[in-house]
């Protein structure tokens, strides 16, 4: 979609969690903007606890082996 960041669009598509993109698109997020975040900014893009841990760990790489 336009003004996704590539990489954060097939980020939550693998994760299948595509519904919360607006959240970051609102934000004007990028993938590398998320390296920054703490779980605590995760939580204030209104992200629900399941897919808010999720994606904090893909992005931290938290319990992955790639």
């Amino acid at each position: 979609p336009p003004g996704a960041d590539p990489k954060l669009y097939a980020l939550l598509e693998r994760l299948g969690y595509l519904e919360y993109l607006n959240n970051f698109l609102s934000e004007k997020l990028t993938y590398e903007a998320l390296e920054e975040f703490s779980k605590e900014d995760m939580k204030e893009l209104g992200l629900p606890a399941g897919p808010r841990i999720a994606i904090y760990n893909a992005v931290h790489k938290i319990g992955h082996e790639n």
